[in-house]
């Protein structure tokens, strides 16, 4: 970490918290550990937490002022249907580039924003780039394992969106992404539900995105994480989620979009409780709605693998 006093950052790392008051110490030592010949700040949104993360981010605020810079809400904005990153943190962020960091991930290379700086400002051409990172499993069922297998390379944002690939604690990118006109359409866009992937994905109109195959940064999956989607309502909501993508950026992703929809619904419908099925028929003809061949192909495949699955639980 250099002097930043009196720099103006070159990095604006935004980062959201709610109750991690168990995580947040290790997520803002791997802010302050960073090696950098550049200044940066790091925004924070804490969204109301009740489990004491706000006093613990208060104590490195004031051990490191020049950097930490949080915004304490006095009530939950999220429940709201307001994004912390977006509606917080972006606007407020001076960087050239921004990073992202929610407050239960962490990152683990001390060069992580170096290295990424360094590639974007030698390659004007990228608006930005990822690196692999550990997925951690808070609970212990499992062990740690690469979030994805990623290799230095680029990609596209059909790859990105079709294999959920990004980490987003691994992200690095150029401030014009968040200026652009296609940015603020998703933002003003009813029915997206988690702002990354539409980021990463106008990331990929604004320039070429690369990936590296450094492992710098540790997703962590927990009961509390904010991506779980637990309910059958929950998992419905994603359809919104992925038409809302489709309405902001167009054919490109029409097919991808639709297949999801269509594996989504046929998923659920066919393990769901056959007591409630009749009331989710719909979710039938809405996937043979939008693509018909690709549904009956799913629905044929889907159904033989859940009877298999059944049959294996028999045994």
């Amino acid at each position: 970490m250099m002097n930043t006093e009196h720099k103006r950052p070159l990095v604006s790392v935004s980062c959201i918290t709610y109750n991690h008051a168990k995580y947040i110490r290790q997520c803002l030592d791997g802010f302050i550990m960073q090696k950098t010949n550049f200044s940066f700040e790091v925004l924070i949104h804490d969204d109301a937490s009740t489990d004491g993360t706000a006093e613990i981010i208060k104590e490195y605020e004031k051990r490191y002022p020049e950097i930490i810079k949080p915004i304490y809400e006095e009530e939950n904005q999220w429940s709201r249907g307001r994004r912390g990153s977006a509606e917080f943190n972006f606007p407020r962020a001076v960087g050239k580039y921004i990073a992202l960091c929610e407050g239960d991930d962490y990152w683990i290379d001390p060069n992580k924003l170096q290295k990424q700086v360094d590639f974007l400002e030698t390659h004007p051409e990228y608006s930005m780039c990822f690196h692999n990172a550990v997925e951690h499993f808070e609970d212990g069922s499992q062990q740690d394992r690469l979030f994805s297998n990623i290799k230095d390379r680029n990609y596209s944002g059909y790859e990105i969106y079709n294999e959920w690939i990004i980490p987003t604690a691994s992200t690095v990118f150029t401030r014009n992404v968040i200026k652009s006109k296609i940015y603020d359409k998703i933002c003003s866009t009813p029915g997206i539900k988690y702002g990354d992937t539409p980021l990463f994905l106008c990331a990929a109109k604004e320039g070429l995105i690369y990936g590296m195959k450094d492992i710098m940064s540790v997703y962590r999956r927990h009961v509390g994480g904010l991506i779980l989607c637990s309910s059958l309502e929950d998992k419905l909501s994603l359809n919104e989620h992925d038409m809302a993508i489709y309405k902001c950026l167009g054919n490109k992703y029409k097919k991808i979009v639709f297949h999801k929809i269509c594996k989504r619904c046929i998923y659920l419908y066919i393990s769901m409780d056959k007591s409630i099925r009749r009331k989710y028929n719909y979710l039938l003809f809405d996937a043979l709605n939008k693509d018909l061949f690709y549904s009956i192909s799913y629905i044929i495949y889907a159904y033989f693998k859940y009877r298999l699955i059944r049959c294996k639980v028999r045994l």
